[in-house]
């Protein structure tokens, strides 16, 4: 199949995701073994420099798909326009900074800070390219559809979070600029683009009138709005910032349920298109549901956030959300690239990494569980906690394990398509 200028552009920035999603799997899982006890790469390489390449490398990723996936939802693929070099050359800048990204990340040079691991210099580029993309899709765009103006709101969030995570800040202010920084890059922004493509693909696999879905996209990207606000009252907390986040507990759940009431009506309309792309979006419901429903709403308790800031069961609530934006990223692959739905390795990635995530989820949270009860109720040591608890971690490695097969199998998959 001959691509178009754009189109080509565009499946290059989702190629850009798929090929960070397996790095990002390879860091994880790495990091996941350090946790098994010996580990004879623990002094050359620490789990604070792994993490960090994990976090540098699964942003670029996530975003690389809301782009590509931006582009073509958006009818950019099928137009000319005046500034398609310009697009064509910020793709290449951003292969660059990819590039650079995982250089840094091998060599240890990326910043320390929770969630803002890229470096002053890389996030200054990071958010000019952002920027970039943006110029070029808000001058060009054929029709300011609900898919199209949410994405945009999606992006222009994730400028604006990357620009106050630049900020300078003093020592006291500087967590909470952070905490600011990271919510609205990463939650708002990157949730609110992920929520767009969500929408087009229920265009794409159910006979739900156009006006429905866009009509139920403002509802839910409105209601994930509100639930980032109560996501990011919950580190705030930690900080010192007394604001009430009792809502959560309820605000929470309640939000990710209506949110699924939105998407629900779409598979049992399934149009005639035999697509994986239903699946997808479901694994992603189930993530967001325990990441944010359950693992959220119970975070949202003071006294309970207080215990449980640093350990485990922090890590999985973000870990469950953006792993829920990738699955869902993955449906729009499947949507676009391999529309008819055959059972290829794309099916049996899809299951090794839905089994993956059950993995990481159980493993994870039980460990976090035992943890907060051995170090934050009995006071055990945290050396002699992290022992106690390798069994729970081998589980999280097994996840991870499966899912960075599955991720393969995907790879492999979209790359045949591709040629």
């Amino acid at each position: 199949m001959q691509l178009s200028f754009n189109q080509t552009t565009a499946y290059q920035f989702i190629a850009h995701f798929v090929a960070l999603m397996l790095v990002y799997a390879a860091a994880a899982l790495l990091g996941a073994v350090k946790f098994l006890g010996a580990d004879p790469l623990a002094a050359s390489l620490p789990y604070s420099q792994v993490a960090q390449f994990a976090d540098a490398v699964l942003l670029l990723a996530l975003i690389s798909g809301v782009i590509g996936g931006g582009l073509i939802s958006s009818d950019l693929v099928n137009i000319s326009f005046p500034d398609e070099r310009l697009l064509r050359y910020t793709r290449r800048a951003w292969t660059l900074l990819c590039l650079l990204t995982v250089v840094a990340g091998i060599l240890g040079l990326l910043a320390g800070r929770a969630g803002l691991a890229l470096p002053p210099i890389l996030a200054l580029a990071f958010a000019l390219l952002i920027a970039l993309v943006l110029f070029v899709v808000v001058r060009v765009i054929p029709r300011w559809s609900g898919t199209a103006f949410v994405w945009a709101v999606g992006m222009t969030a994730i400028l604006i979070g990357t620009v106050i995570g630049l900020l300078p800040a003093d020592a006291a202010h500087s967590p909470l600029l952070g905490v600011i920084a990271v919510s609205l890059r990463d939650h708002l922004g990157i949730g609110l683009g992920v929520i767009a493509l969500i929408f087009w693909q229920m265009g794409r696999f159910s006979t739900l009138a156009t006006d429905r879905i866009e009509r139920d996209l403002y509802r839910t990207a409105g209601l994930w709005s509100l639930g980032v606000m109560l996501l990011t009252l919950q580190p705030l907390y930690a900080l010192g910032v007394t604001t009430p986040m009792i809502a959560g507990v309820v605000g929470l759940p309640l939000i990710v349920a209506i949110f699924a009431a939105h998407i629900f009506p779409a598979f049992g309309a399934r149009s005639q298109a035999r697509s994986q792309s239903p699946l997808w979006v479901g694994l992603a419901l189930s993530l967001l549901f325990v990441g944010v429903g359950i693992v959220g709403a119970i975070n949202a308790l003071p006294d309970v956030n207080l215990m449980i800031a640093g350990t485990r069961l922090t890590d999985l609530a973000r870990t469950l959300v953006l792993l829920a934006f990738a699955a869902a990223l993955f449906g729009m692959v499947t949507a676009e690239i391999r529309p008819e739905g055959r059972h290829t390795l794309g099916a049996a990635a899809f299951w090794l990494i839905g089994v993956g995530a059950l993995g990481i989820t159980l493993g994870l949270g039980a460990a976090g569980i035992v943890q907060v009860y051995l170090e934050r109720l009995l006071s055990v040591g945290y050396l002699e906690t992290q022992t106690l608890i390798i069994p729970l971690y081998t589980l999280w490695v097994i996840g991870w394990l499966a899912a960075a097969l599955g991720l393969v199998g995907f790879a492999l998959d979209f790359w045949t398509r591709r040629a």
